[in-house]
């Protein structure tokens, strides 16, 4: 025989239902009254000159309105997961800083005691019901992304290829021609083509190079290269030419074949996978 509380039970759902808004408005009152502490302490310090309780004002809430932005923008967007405390830690710090002001108020004979003491108490509670609902937003953030597992394993896809092309980014600013490892982790790798080697001397003149040089940016529009990473590495190979190197513009031309050669070769395969199914 099964024993349960009804009444109970009955409570609970309906302190589960009404408990998310009164966190809200309890973090709203919260970042209400620590924006009119600014206010009053900006207020106290600007001394006599024009308009200063409209200047305490906007600026004690543009700080409240700061500090939200901080804390929860990066939860905004469920494809940017936050595994860090950064929001945690700017809700304690600005804590601190609230109930600073208050004790300063309260030194600077502004505010009541008693009254200063019931305010540090808010700002304390507030900021523990602000971490709470920012855990809880974090949280909700990764169960969402959980629940669609292409969305999953394509936003872990993009941040390992990332890394990858930002190491290649700081190789190639060093000059350190090597082709970017992108993996496509649902995919078999496949062997990326091995450069031709550079020529002390190039057999090539002007007129030919310039010719396949159009021919590789073709190519390149082809194979999925944005206009951007063409252009950059175009202008790149007609400076070496300008200045008689065409060693190096080869060099530079057949790293640009090879990664064309090696996109060409990703659809291929993808197609292929395509036409199976």
């Amino acid at each position: 025989m099964k024993v349960e509380n009804r009444e109970f039970r009955r409570i609970l759902r309906l302190m589960r239902r009404v408990l998310p808004a009164v966190s809200w408005l309890t973090w709203g009152g919260v970042y209400f009254v620590s924006g009119l502490l600014h206010s009053s302490l900006i207020f106290s310090l600007l001394g006599d000159i024009p308009n200063r309780g409209l200047i305490a004002f906007g600026m004690g809430f543009s700080i409240q309105l700061s500090r939200a932005i901080i804390i929860f923008f990066r939860q905004n967007n469920p494809t940017t997961p936050d595994f860090s405390a950064t929001g945690e830690i700017v809700a304690f710090v600005f804590g601190f800083i609230s109930i600073g002001e208050i004790i300063y108020l309260i030194n600077a004979g502004t505010i009541n005691p008693a009254l200063g003491i019931t305010a540090a108490v808010l700002m304390g509670a507030g900021v523990l019901v602000e971490i709470m609902l920012y855990r809880q937003i974090k949280l909700a953030s990764e169960l969402e992304l959980h629940e669609n597992p292409e969305a999953w394993d394509a936003i872990k896809d993009f941040y390992m290829n990332r890394k990858r092309l930002r190491d290649f980014l700081y190789k190639l600013e060093d000059q350190e021609f090597e082709e970017p490892e992108f993996i496509d982790f649902k995919k078999p790798e496949i062997e990326v083509p091995t450069l031709s080697p550079v020529k002390t001397e190039p057999d090539l003149n002007i007129e030919d190079f310039t010719k396949r040089l159009k021919v590789e940016r073709t190519r390149a529009k082809a194979a999925g290269f944005s206009n951007d990473v063409i252009d950059k590495y175009t202008n790149e190979i007609l400076r070496e030419v300008d200045t008689g190197n065409l060693v190096r513009a080869e060099h530079i031309l057949n790293f640009i074949q090879a990664s064309i050669d090696n996109e060409m070769a990703r659809k291929s395969e993808r197609n292929g996978h395509l036409d199976l199914t």
